[in-house]
């Protein structure tokens, strides 16, 4: 790892940022000076005292972070928890491999879980040094390990094109059509062709095996339960190759799926597979990114009843999945209304709440692979897995 080339001065000026952002009388003056004061030293130290006190650092920080409700933590600090990680990681990585030789395969594995942590609650772009990082120890820890391809994959069912008919079907629109004709009918439409280039879909298909080999060391936060939550701390952490034996392949008699997850922002192996659809180019605002999410879980898992906002496009890389749509007009027959806003995510359980929900008119769409669904604003949704499942959303940031 001696190639590993890491900007000191970039993590250096983002610790600095935190630390004045953050309220010393809330999370303790003397925290705040014992990081300052070994601030000068960042820059130039590689040893056993940095270690030492990145690791007391990096305890605080997460009982910090732990303390308080999800909406209430402060930023500065889940960026701060990151920082340090990364140059925890800097100093594990250079000086351990000056001092006692490579990293055990024990060793690598605990660092790329304190990476993808240190990702998760920094909310950190893929270009950032810790994401740069964590790629790196993702291919050392992968010499180690051959994937075999023991587990078979899924076999999927043939989805027959009539049990689309509610719903239009275009194939490959072009960037102005689906500005002037499809955004301004404002109903669903199935989009077909404009997967097929993506590398996750031809020359670097996406399987299991695949995922495991090319990210399965990498921590992500797993939903145990139907009732979602935004909040990172009440999910359960663990790698992509034992969500996959635990939840995909049976190991665990639970259901536990991967949702609304920015993991293109956190593993840039993975997003070097897909590609940005060029309708997002219809909705977003100059100055604005586009928001990419994803979900993969294991066959028969259902989401809650939701609505978001914001156009949505929904493209489904591996499996099959029927979405059920509700149109706007009938918000009103809808369980448990209430104001609704923008940025605002409304998720129900209907039949418990609606005794006639299920007289609500509604379009039922099944989506293979390489198809993409535009969902417009506003628009009530449920989705089901038919088969293991990986789905990427995209939709406007703000």
């Amino acid at each position: 790892m001696g190639d590993l080339r890491v900007s000191f001065s970039e993590i250096y000026h983002e610790i600095r940022e935190n630390v004045s952002s953050i309220n010393g009388s809330r999370y303790g003056f003397s925290f705040l000076s014992y990081i300052k004061r070994w601030i000068p030293d960042i820059r130039f130290s590689c040893n056993d005292e940095c270690s030492n006190m990145y690791d007391i650092v990096l305890n605080y920080l997460w009982e910090m972070i732990y303390i308080d409700e999800w909406n209430n933590v402060c930023l500065s600090l889940c960026g701060l928890y990151a920082n340090y990680v990364s140059l925890k990681c800097v100093n594990e990585l250079r000086y351990h491999n000056s001092r006692d030789g490579p990293l055990s395969i024990w060793e690598l594995k605990n660092l790329m879980k304190l990476c993808d942590l240190g990702l998760i609650f920094g909310c950190l772009r893929r270009e950032s040094v810790l994401a740069k990082l964590a790629t790196d120890v993702h291919q050392h820890i992968s010499i180690f390990y051959n994937i075999s391809p023991q587990n078979e994959e899924p076999q999927y069912m043939r989805i027959r094109p009539t049990q689309n008919k509610c719903v239009q079907i275009l194939d490959s629109p072009t960037e102005g059509y689906f500005r002037e004709t499809v955004m301004k009918d404002g109903n669903p439409v199935i989009i077909k062709s404009c997967m097929q280039d993506w590398p996750a879909m031809s020359t670097r298909k996406w399987s299991l095996r695949y995922l495991k080999k090319v990210a399965g060391w990498r921590t992500v936060p797993v939903q145990l339960n139907e009732t979602y939550t935004h909040d990172p701390r009440k999910k359960q952490f663990m790698s992509i190759s034992k969500f996959i034996d635990c939840f995909i392949n049976k190991e665990n008699n639970k259901k536990g799926y991967i949702t609304q997850h920015p993991l293109f922002e956190q593993v840039d192996r993975l997003w070097q597979d897909i590609q940005l659809p060029i309708y997002c180019k219809s909705w977003v605002k100059p100055n604005s990114d586009v928001k990419i999410l994803t979900w993969f879980g294991p066959a028969n898992s259902r989401s809650p009843l939701r609505r978001d906002g914001i156009d949505l496009l929904f493209c489904q890389v591996i499996g099959q999945k029927r979405l059920k749509l509700y149109s706007p007009e009938f918000s009103d027959k809808m369980p448990q209304e209430n104001d609704f806003s923008k940025k605002k995510k409304e998720r129900l359980k209907p039949y418990e709440t609606c005794p006639n929900f299920d007289k609500i008119p509604f379009k039922t769409v099944l989506l293979g692979e390489g198809d993409m669904l535009y969902i417009p604003a506003m628009y009530w949704f449920t989705e089901e897995s038919l088969t293991t499942s990986f789905s990427v959303t995209f939709h406007p940031s703000d």
